[in-house]
């Protein structure tokens, strides 16, 4: 309605730039069979329509045209969230000392016992956030904005592998976001930095070398104090942050028949992580050859190789030594529409 390109009142989700900064709800895997699908397109704002009870915001947001070529938004949430707590029926020095505080976020959904109820909506979460984006027919930029806020401060059970986690009460992060695009060519990617000076970064690059040869390519770096709570960016790991990678895929169309996706992706952790008490790296590589003949008949193989370190088993004295462990997964798959 005239200026007003979008408004939200109730539950909604907000997704901005590549998720760097700020992407509410759910986000798919990073890396598939579709290897040219690695750039995000941020929808901004739109109603949230899953059955999680955590993974969405609960209030107010509007997009508008502030001016020709730029567009504003901005949002509001406020709701419950389930969390850990120290649980009143069994008081000890460390629970009355930590009273205010809550150990970690739940998005299970459980509430089945009188210990699970007691964590429902232990928490209030307030988000404030914007998004100013600046368009033009061949590239755009915009920057984001947000601010999330608990009730109680966040104490986690730290131990030196993630000794550089969020703790406290708030976090702000804030970045900017860029497309460009040229000819058979579009150059993406995103910049943040949270509240307490870390940064993460990632930039790819999509190109049609000829109609029936496409190339992907992305670089990704994040360090290991970057805290982004509703962070949802490209990353080996489940949250972006403590990674650095390149990522390489192809897409090859020989004839209207075949279709062959591969990518290779190199990775290193530069600090610790679960179950690793080293910096360790690894490797990710795919490849799948699709066959369909027409509409109804669809045939594939794919091969997939992983490669990881993580500490050794069974040492007993010292610091655990670090091991290759690797995954190789091999499927077949066709199928067939019998009818409409």
């Amino acid at each position: 309605v005239g200026p007003v390109k979008a408004l939200a009142l109730g539950d909604y989700t907000a997704q901005f730039g590549q998720g760097l900064v700020f992407w509410s709800g759910l986000s798919f895997g990073s890396k598939s069979a579709y290897t040219m699908n690695l750039k995000r397109n941020a929808v901004g704002l739109m109603p949230y329509a899953s059955v999680n009870e955590n993974l969405f915001l609960r209030g107010a947001g509007a997009t508008v045209e502030v001016a020709k070529n730029l567009v504003g938004t901005a949002f509001i949430s406020h709701k419950g969230y389930d969390a850990n707590v120290p649980d009143p029926d069994a008081p000890t020095a460390e629970n009355i000392d930590q009273e205010a505080a809550f150990s970690s976020l739940l998005d299970d959904g459980y509430h089945r016992t009188y210990r699970e109820v007691s964590r429902k909506d232990a928490v209030n979460e307030t988000i404030y956030g914007g998004h100013l984006r600046y368009k033009r027919p061949t590239w755009s930029v915009g920057a984001t904005a947000a601010q999330v806020r608990y009730s109680s401060v966040l104490d986690r059970n730290l131990a030196t592998y993630n000794q550089f986690e969020f703790e406290g009460q708030q976090n702000t992060t804030y970045g900017a976001d860029w497309n460009v695009l040229y000819r058979n060519l579009t150059w993406f990617g995103e910049g943040a930095r949270s509240g307490n000076g870390g940064m993460a970064g990632l930039t790819g690059l999509l190109v049609a070398l000829d109609k029936r040869l496409s190339l992907s390519m992305l670089y990704r770096d994040y360090q290991r104090d970057y805290h982004g709570l509703y962070s949802r960016a490209f990353a080996e790991s489940t949250n972006p942050w403590n990674e650095r990678g390149f990522y390489t895929g192809i897409e090859l169309k020989p004839t209207r028949t075949w279709i062959i996706n591969a990518y290779f992706d190199q990775f290193r952790f530069p600090w610790l992580r679960y179950l690793t008490n080293a910096p360790s790296d690894g490797s990710d590589v795919f490849g799948q050859v699709t066959w369909k003949p027409n509409k109804k008949v669809e045939l594939y193989a794919r091969a997939r190789h992983q490669q990881r370190q993580r500490n050794a088993e069974g040492v007993t004295e010292g610091v655990d030594p670090l091991v290759q462990v690797t995954q190789t997964n091999y499927r077949f798959n066709a199928s067939y529409k019998v009818d409409d």
